[in-house]
């Protein structure tokens, strides 16, 4: 990445990116370091690593997923994750070292393990986590406008 904005950046309306067995390292940015999902795309990461980027102001140095749909397939994601707004993500069977959802994110984790997973609402719009046989660890439920968390 060279520490000169995200490593991976999506940013325009219908693409389709899929990158696998990539390791996402040295991006800088005041949000999604890694991989910054800003486009209404879909994209792919399969049996990739995201570590080592540096956080911005706004969290997500790993992953920050703005507007799209992201799946994780597998992987392990070392930076934090960030879904907000009107974004989708799924992680299958992936490692994620923290994982935070916020406003009206859809979020589904099947398999694969969350050291630390955190929900954050508004007043008008809550996120929504769903669990199938995942671990997680420690959980933080915005006290405010908590989020809902499905386990399946």
């Amino acid at each position: 990445g060279g520490g000169r904005g995200p490593v991976v950046r999506v940013g325009v309306h219908g693409q389709k990116v899929r990158l696998e067995n990539v390791e996402i390292r040295g991006g800088a940015h005041e949000f999604g370091s890694g991989v910054l999902v800003e486009g209404y795309s879909d994209v792919v990461l399969s049996a990739c690593v995201v570590a080592g980027n540096q956080r911005g102001p706004s969290g997500g140095h790993g992953i920050g997923v703005h507007r799209g749909n992201v799946v994780v397939q597998g992987g392990s994601v070392r930076d934090e994750a960030v879904v907000t707004t009107a974004a989708t993500a799924s992680f299958e069977g992936a490692s994620v070292q923290s994982l935070v959802a916020r406003e009206g994110a859809e979020v589904t984790v099947a398999g694969g393990s969350v050291a630390r997973l955190a929900l954050f609402g508004t007043s008008t719009r809550q996120p929504t986590v769903t669990l199938r046989g995942a671990t997680v660890g420690e959980t933080d439920n915005g006290s405010t406008y908590p989020g809902t968390v499905v386990v399946e």
